[in-house]
């Protein structure tokens, strides 16, 4: 994977995660569940944002050694 798909992965990610956020402080309606596990995505959408930070620090040059 090159730097252009991983910056695209990490943007999609980023503004997916703000559109989950949105959406699980939404009010539930009277009487109805939700459809979409939002806070769920949110999680999701985070872990493939700390992956493709941490796939750029890698082809950056980073070791990964603590």
């Amino acid at each position: 994977m090159d730097v252009t798909t991983t910056y695209s992965l990490l943007a999609l990610s980023l503004l997916l995660v703000v559109l989950a956020n949105i959406m699980a402080r939404r009010p539930k309606p009277l009487g109805r569940a939700w459809t979409i596990p939002w806070n769920g995505l949110q999680f999701v959408f985070i872990i493939v944002a700390i992956l493709m930070i941490r796939h750029l620090v890698t082809l950056y040059g980073g070791n990964g050694s603590v």
